[in-house]
């Protein structure tokens, strides 16, 4: 099994594991503590997006210019566990300005990583095999961000459990399934319990998030480079050589 392969596909399931739970978990952090609407948090996702699509253009572009993809995603993801550990500090009293170039801190980021990632694998596949690991890199995508949604929610649910519980308020996390609206009818009492309490949580999630991250980058240090190709001729030998 190609080392390279190998590598790009537990990277991609890494990077993949907290992206998709990001994406989710982004917005209702934004509407639940910061008591944003939903549609001011949705836009404050476009700073994100619009990073990463920027980044990834010029990623492109620098892997075309250079032949390398190495360094990209070690920035990347470096870049990602930096955001990630930058979001744990969020909270009521966090500027909106300053919220939004975490956002663009990770979006560079995730931009940096996905398309080296990709390339570095079919440049290291034979040509016969690079449906093979295009729809296998797919899948590892697909899983890891399957089990990374699952993971985060259910670290979020216990850990906003374990809090209700110590506050003896008598009530569930199912709290959370009425949204906004649903906390703002409750007592100011309880208001005032739950919001630090949530905010803790997603603040655990985001650690969990970067940890992640954190393993993501010292996978890339065992990414090794080898020359782009530019024919469809048979690259083994290149990736097999020390």
């Amino acid at each position: 099994f190609n080392p390279i392969v190998r590598t790009c596909l537990i990277i991609q399931f890494l990077i993949a594991s907290t992206l998709l739970s990001m994406a989710m978990l982004l917005p209702v952090f934004l509407q639940l503590v910061v008591g944003f609407s939903a549609s001011v948090s949705g836009l404050f996702m476009i700073p994100l997006i619009s990073s990463q699509m920027i980044a990834s253009i010029a990623t492109g572009n620098r892997m075309r210019r250079t032949g390398r993809y190495k360094l990209s995603p070690q920035m990347g993801f470096a870049g990602i566990t930096l955001s990630y550990l930058l979001y744990s500090t969020m909270s009521t009293a966090t500027p909106y300005w300053m919220i939004a170039l975490y956002f663009m801190l990770n979006g560079l980021s995730i931009g940096l990583c996905m398309s080296p990632l990709t390339v570095a694998g079919q440049n290291a596949s034979d040509f016969r095999d690079l449906g093979a690991f295009t729809g296998t890199s797919g899948f590892f995508r697909s899983l890891g961000g399957s089990l990374g949604a699952a993971l985060m929610w259910s670290v979020l649910v216990f850990t906003f459990s374990r809090y209700l519980i110590d506050a003896h308020l008598g009530l569930g996390p199912e709290v959370l399934r009425g949204g906004p609206t649903a906390l703002s009818s409750l007592p100011a009492g309880a208001r005032h319990v739950l919001t630090p309490s949530l905010n803790h949580s997603f603040s655990t999630v985001f650690l969990l998030a970067a940890g992640i991250a954190a393993a993501g980058f010292v996978a890339t240090c065992f990414l090794k480079e080898i020359p782009l190709r530019t024919t469809v001729a048979h690259v083994a030998e290149a990736a097999s050589a020390d």
